[in-house]
């Protein structure tokens, strides 16, 4: 029999003294949102959410306590308990019940687990040997030719993965990259893990090369075309800002465009259209301009500029019925008007400091009753 513990999520809140937990617990019992909450008292969420914890994993005893008291529910807040670091209020939400299974259903997950643990403390273990046989004094490559570690030499390689000759060495895992362009040449790093936890490696850096300007004759093909595509861009910008100005001078879109030889043509375009014309970019540029704006971008399948005047907005008609769209327009103004009624209140009542004292006016009800 395998028996897997009871977890709970929570939002674990502390404060300085009890009135400020007290406090906290008597808004979130009135139904205001813990990210609410957490905004206004400068909380980051992230740094007081538990998810999935047993009661083993809290340290403090008196919050172990309050965290799992069987009388705590789901999206329920606990009564402030004076711990190790503070007043502490638990925000319940959500409980996994305790757990039994048969050894033969989870008997894979603990052999996962096992095997894990047992990577993990293969790893520690080599590096404690490799540590222990620097600090004899060899170098970072005989200890761990010495301890069995398996070593590989990379380069010249550049930050980028590129080899001189251009070709990438993609077998350099990202991590070791990073961690050999923060090394000096002859020096040794110390122990680093991977990026995904799944070991831990060192960089020693035999040679630095510094970086240097290549001939051109041995870029010159890879060169040109860039610079082609560059120069084509300028001059196409060039006579876009033209067009512009044009246009902002007091031209109309139609003779600017004359001007400069440009073809012109009308079009309707919906939300969200593409053709061989307009790039989903520039039709969401369109969507947000206003009548008479100008905005420009590269074709979708051809090698030239669009530049576009948006002349006028059409909207969908509704499919409502008369009678629906009226019924609508009605909740609409009832609810737009309540939400500033309310923000109204709200107002209020931040500006003269009112608050609402929940247990003072259920003690005044009860003593009238």
């Amino acid at each position: 029999i395998y028996e897997k513990p009871e977890l709970r999520s929570f939002y674990q809140l502390r404060f300085d003294t009890e009135a400020e937990a007290q406090g906290a617990k008597a808004v979130l019992d009135e139904g205001k949102p813990i990210e609410e909450f957490a905004a206004e008292k400068g909380i980051s969420l992230d740094t007081v959410t538990f998810t999935d914890t047993t009661r083993a994993d809290i340290l403090d005893p008196t919050v172990a306590e309050a965290a799992f008291n069987a009388a705590l529910e789901s999206d329920s807040v606990s009564d402030p308990v004076q711990g190790i670091f503070g007043w502490t209020v638990i925000v319940m939400t959500a409980i996994t019940p305790p757990e039994t299974q048969e050894f033969d259903d989870v008997k894979e997950e603990i052999r996962a687990q096992y095997l894990e643990q047992d990577v993990q403390r293969r790893i520690y273990d080599a590096i404690e040997a490799i540590e222990d046989a620097r600090d004899t004094g060899a170098d970072l490559v005989a200890a761990a030719e010495e301890t069995g570690a398996r070593v590989t030499a990379f380069g010249p390689v550049d930050a980028f993965s590129f080899e001189p000759g251009g070709a990438i060495v993609d077998e350099i895992p990202g991590a070791v990259l990073r961690e050999a362009f923060t090394v000096g040449e002859g020096e040794e790093s110390e122990v680093v893990e991977y990026d995904d936890d799944s070991g831990s490696f060192y960089v020693v850096v035999d040679e630095v090369i510094p970086s240097a300007l290549s001939p051109f004759d041995d870029v010159a093909a890879e060169v040109e075309p860039r610079w082609r595509e560059a120069e084509r861009d300028r001059r196409i910008g060039d006579v876009v800002r033209s067009l512009k100005e044009k246009v902002s001078g007091g031209a109309s879109f139609e003779s600017a465009a004359q001007s400069i030889g440009a073809e012109i043509t009308e079009i309707t375009l919906t939300r969200g259209e593409t053709n061989e014309t307009f790039t989903t970019r520039l039709n969401e540029d369109l969507f947000i301009a206003s009548t008479d704006e100008i905005v420009d971008g590269d074709a979708a399948e051809s090698d030239v500029a669009v530049v576009a005047q948006l002349t006028g907005i059409d909207f969908d008609r509704t499919e409502l019925n008369p009678a629906l769209e009226r019924s609508f327009k009605r909740n609409f103004g009832f609810q737009y008007d309540q939400e500033i009624i309310d923000a109204y209140l709200s107002d209020i009542r931040d500006e003269y400091g009112v608050r609402i004292d929940r247990a003072k006016i259920d003690q005044l009800f009860s003593e009238g009753g």
